[in-house]
């Protein structure tokens, strides 16, 4: 039994065996936590797309005042999912709020009101209290305040081996934008 022990005949394929599970696992940890990078950047990125269309879309629609919809964002959600169809995101979530003002004078912005629509199989949660961004709404030479709005997105990933990337970083872009 002492010979069987001291026998080294082999150790080297058994050391090898565990080192190279380990290098597995760290590579798909590494794949894991790529993928879920990719996704928030091309989320961040989207989002602010898309908060720049509701910025840019007194060009688009006909009133200049006119507050956001739920059609609106419905239309926001086709774009967002055509951009994401081919990628490592399964399912996509989106939430539009509005923060706009009903003050008429440089010194009172009037009292705040806040609409939020969502549209998607992936609840967004909120990443930021829009309220707390009244300080980028300025007055305008129409005597009024310019809105301030949030576009957030919320993505649910596929192929998540170990599901570490998106414990790590959240699959959510989010952006913030004044209106025109």
């Amino acid at each position: 039994m002492n010979k069987f022990l001291r026998d080294q005949a082999g150790s080297i394929s058994i050391e090898m065996m565990g080192i190279f599970s380990i290098f597995v696992l760290i590579i798909t940890l590494s794949v894991d936590v790529g993928q879920s990078l990719v996704a928030k950047n091309k989320l961040n990125n989207l989002s602010y797309s898309l908060a720049s269309i509701i910025r840019e879309r007194s060009g688009l629609y006909a009133s200049i005042s006119k507050p956001i919809t739920q059609e609106e964002v419905d239309h926001l959600y086709e774009i967002a999912s055509s951009f994401v169809k081919n990628s490592s995101i399964e399912s996509l979530g989106i939430k539009v709020e509005s923060l706009s003002f009903d003050g008429t004078t440089f010194s009172n912005q009037g009292e705040k009101r806040v609409l939020s629509f969502s549209k998607g199989e992936v609840e967004c949660k909120e990443s930021q209290v829009l309220e707390e961004k009244a300080s980028l709404s300025f007055f305008t030479k129409l005597k009024t305040w310019n809105p301030v709005y949030q576009v957030t997105l919320c993505a649910k990933m596929k192929n998540d081996f170990f599901k570490v990337g998106n414990a790590l970083f959240e699959p959510v872009g989010s952006a913030v934008v004044y209106g025109k």
